[in-house]
């Protein structure tokens, strides 16, 4: 058993030394945060599991390394890549679940098939990742499924701006990060005939805060979401 966590050691050292030379030596990688590095390093006595998606998506083949928490636990630390010929990048999740059938067999590689969102699903909780225009810019944004560590075991969803750029851009202000944690299907409606997206946050009973940000096309043409009505119960 000591020997073999050694080797586990040995791959989980090697993983993190890997995926730390790619960031670093392409231009088109995300770099990995400290938080990440440090969540890799943790889990250094698991050896690491490759994840494939059978389809290419949005003309992407995307595919991930996963360091999970544990031999038996279908959740852990993430590096998703994305590829097409003229364009690909890396994303680090430091929290990321794949289904539990996914991980039941004892194996090194992992083959997926992806499930898109419906098309009035905004926040989808069958999908691990999917493509959605999720600011109503008319662009998509690359959306992933974090874990179920949001309040009350709800998703959390972090969305990053891809499209026409070189690396891609986490948007981290209100809506898309709310009461200091990801966009949350618990605490956000989106109402799309509107444009508009809803967030609230509550203790028990209590209403603590209720915000509505609306599309509106701003002084250089372009569409953002701006806050039209923000009520706040001290």
């Amino acid at each position: 058993m000591k020997t073999i966590n050694t080797i586990y050691s040995f791959l989980g050292a090697i993983f993190l030394q890997t995926i730390c030379m790619g960031c670093q030596n392409s231009s088109n990688n995300t770099e990995l945060s400290k938080d990440s590095q440090r969540a890799a390093i943790a889990q250094e006595n698991v050896a690491p599991i490759h994840v494939i998606c059978n389809q290419l998506v949005n003309g992407y083949r995307v595919s991930m390394d996963m360091l999970m928490d544990g031999e038996e636990d279908n959740w852990g630390f993430a590096v998703f890549t994305f590829q097409k010929p003229q364009h690909s990048f890396t994303i680090n999740c430091d929290l990321f679940v794949l289904p539990i059938e996914a991980v039941q067999n004892t194996v090194d590689t992992i083959r997926l098939d992806y499930v898109s969102p419906a098309p009035e699903e905004y926040l989808s909780d069958k999908s691990l990742f999917y493509f959605k225009d999720m600011d109503f810019d008319g662009e998509e944004e690359l959306v992933i499924r974090g874990a179920h560590c949001s309040w009350y075991g709800s998703n959390q969803y972090d969305v990053y701006k891809v499209f026409n750029r070189d690396k891609p851009q986490k948007m981290v202000d209100e809506p898309f990060e709310w009461a200091g944690q990801p966009m949350s299907d618990r605490w956000t409606k989106y109402m799309p005939e509107e444009r508009q997206i809803m967030c609230w946050f509550s203790s028990g009973t209590r209403l603590i805060r209720k915000a509505i940000f609306q599309s509106i096309i701003n002084e250089k043409g372009k569409r953002e979401l701006r806050l039209v009505k923000d009520d706040i119960n001290e």
